[in-house]
């Protein structure tokens, strides 16, 4: 499985210079990078960005607080985002004025449905 994460030139140092590299913990580094990399998902990201807005901040700053400092510390970072997320919606509420559209024989917003009476 993590033979066909890592790139070939990585496979060739690993195999051939790891006894000649001095810096062990930068060999070490570099593979876990690569690793990292390929947990990376652009459609998940994507799809996040569909739900809305908010979403994608809370993933980012998620994210940055992971990789800036341990996961321990970072676990208050997303719940602290959602409680402002939460506040932010909740002092802006959805209002509408509904009108019954007979086509649908239900009640419905009238400004997504004009011939709503």
């Amino acid at each position: 499985m993590v033979g066909s994460v890592l790139p070939q030139s990585l496979r060739l140092v690993l195999l051939f210079l790891t006894s000649r590299l001095r810096a062990a913990q930068a060999c070490l580094g570099a593979v876990i990078i690569v690793a990292a990399i390929g947990l990376i998902e652009p459609d998940a990201w994507r799809s996040l960005a569909q739900a809305g807005r908010s979403q994608v901040v809370i993933a980012a700053v998620t994210t940055a607080g992971v990789v800036l400092f341990r996961v321990l510390e970072a676990s208050s970072s997303p719940s602290c985002s959602r409680i402002v997320d939460v506040v932010m919606r909740s002092s802006k509420p959805h209002d509408a004025v509904l009108g019954y559209v007979p086509r649908l024989d239900r009640w419905a917003d009238v400004s997504l449905h004009p011939e709503a009476a």
